[in-house]
């Protein structure tokens, strides 16, 4: 009889079309460290509300959910996640977090609509990474890697639920 792995898994990674390749590199960087799920977020066009809110239990019960772009922001606007969310590289607020809501983004996007409330830290090293409670980091892709700088971000937030 197989086994079977119900566990949840310690990153859910939501992407659409638009970031499929950021999530490839993604999956690949940070699979040995965690346990690792994607949903592409075009499925959802599919869904009525019921599954909407299936798709949401679901993502819900992973320790940190992980959004690319504004587009899979978009797909979920208005929705709050009972976990962990990490966005990158946008800064739609429309999407909410019971817990911690972090935004890591490079230096290209725009930070200005987020508005006051949020710390903000310009990150050029790994070691500036470190107990960095900042609710924005922006990342100097110039002497760091994004994937590295949400690897960290990962490993701070996995353990939380």
């Amino acid at each position: 009889m197989p086994v079977v792995d119900a566990a949840a898994a310690d990153v859910y990674l939501l992407y659409s079309g638009k970031s499929r390749k950021l999530k490839e590199e993604i999956v690949e960087g940070i699979s040995g460290d965690f346990s690792v799920k994607t949903y592409n977020t075009g499925l959802l066009g599919l869904a009525d509300y019921s599954g909407l809110q299936k798709v949401m239990s679901k993502i819900s019960r992973a320790r940190v959910v992980v959004m690319l772009l504004d587009t899979t922001m978009e797909a979920f606007k208005g929705n709050t996640f009972k976990t962990n969310l990490i966005v990158v590289n946008s800064v739609k607020t429309n999407v909410k977090s019971q817990n911690k809501i972090r935004y890591i983004v490079d230096k290209s996007v725009d930070v200005s609509g987020l508005g006051n409330d949020l710390k903000i830290s310009i990150i050029s090293s790994m070691a500036e990474l470190n107990d960095n409670g900042a609710d924005v980091l922006i990342i100097d892709e110039s002497t760091i890697n994004i994937l590295k700088a949400l690897r960290a971000v990962l490993k701070e937030h996995s353990s939380v639920k």
